[in-house]
């Protein structure tokens, strides 16, 4: 992989361009796709895309000036004849989501997409992207599975963007799924499950380990809906749930009782649940989203967190940053 280094460097803060995360360091070398840094003696890794424009700008200036190799204008590719992870057939990398055509061949989810399109379909189309160091042969990396809400011509690939730098920068890799023609007329929550399944059975048939990865779900608004859903069927599945984040969403893991009661519920009941309402929402009001947080906690929802910003129907980044924080500090004190 192309490595880039540079001379001595004072420290100085550093910001990703979506403004939250900071952090000061010494910029050491460009790595491919990802800037280097260093701290107190230990590195760190931040995609170079993430970083904001002034920040991208200093890097280059620095290589430019006393790098043996300068930086390319978009920090994205590596060395010719590297040999990084891939997915899909497609390469990986770093702090970059890639969009990979997954081939369909259970017959079962092959019968549930013809039903659902009125016509044969025997792909999934996902988006993934991986964290700073990603490594799935020696470490376990949390995911985090997004999902669109029901409305038009929504798409689990486009709402996931959204979701990208405050993922991955916590060190999430985001999982996103389409079905090849689109959101069907008959879509449903049978549907989305199913394109799910088929990315997870992608991964594990190239990551093995990767079935003993922590996975949180989320969703906004309608999405909240099918990641109550996914996260149920994941648990169904023995699958280690670390979270569900329902942002702006009425919709809870109660409104799927069937599935509720086939999920073992001492593990359900322990998933935290991350409820993101805004105060001045017109759709999921606090009428619906009061309602949505006393239903789970009559259910017996054991971690469960409502909180309220000042704004609508929108993704609040803040609850999305606390709310992945916290999925990791609950998963390290699980037993």
């Amino acid at each position: 992989m192309l490595a880039v280094f540079v001379p001595e460097i004072e420290a100085r803060q550093w910001r990703y361009a979506n403004g939250r995360t900071t952090f000061e360091a010494d910029f050491v070398r460009m790595d491919g796709p990802v800037a280097v840094f260093q701290s107190g003696g230990e590195e760190s890794r931040h995609p170079f895309r993430l970083l904001s424009p002034t920040d991208q700008h200093h890097i280059r200036t620095l290589a430019q000036s006393g790098a043996t190799e300068s930086v390319s204008q978009d920090a994205g590719s590596t060395a010719p004849g590297s040999r990084g992870p891939v997915f899909g057939g497609q390469p990986l990398k770093e702090g970059e989501e890639i969009i990979v055509e997954l081939p369909v061949t259970d017959t079962g989810m092959l019968r549930i997409l013809r039903d659902c399109y009125d016509k044969e379909s025997t792909k999934a189309r996902a988006l993934i992207a991986v964290p700073p160091g990603f490594d799935p042969l020696k470490k376990k990396h949390p995911v985090l599975i997004v999902s669109c809400t029901t409305d038009g011509d929504a798409s689990s690939v486009d709402a996931a963007k959204a979701y990208l730098a405050d993922a991955l920068g916590r060190g999430f890799v985001v999982l996103a799924v389409n079905g090849e023609f689109g959101k069907p007329k008959n879509d449903s929550t049978t549907f989305r499950w199913t394109l799910v399944q088929a990315t997870l059975d992608a991964m594990h048939a190239q990551w093995p380990d990767s079935k003993s990865w922590p996975v949180a779900t989320g969703g906004i608004s309608g999405g909240g809906g099918y990641a109550s859903h996914q996260a149920i069927m994941l648990v169904q599945g023995k699958y280690r749930v670390i979270g569900m984040f329902l942002s702006v969403s009425g919709w809870n893991p109660t409104n799927f009782a069937a599935e509720l009661r086939r999920a073992p519920s001492r593990t359900m009941l322990r998933v935290p649940i991350f409820q993101s309402a805004g105060e001045t929402d017109t759709i999921a009001t606090a009428e619906i989203t009061d309602g949505a947080r006393r239903a789970v906690e009559r259910e017996g929802f054991k971690n469960v967190r409502h909180e309220k910003f000042p704004g609508g129907h929108e993704l609040h980044h803040p609850h999305l940053l606390a709310a992945l924080d916290w999925f990791l500090e609950q998963d390290a004190k699980s037993p």
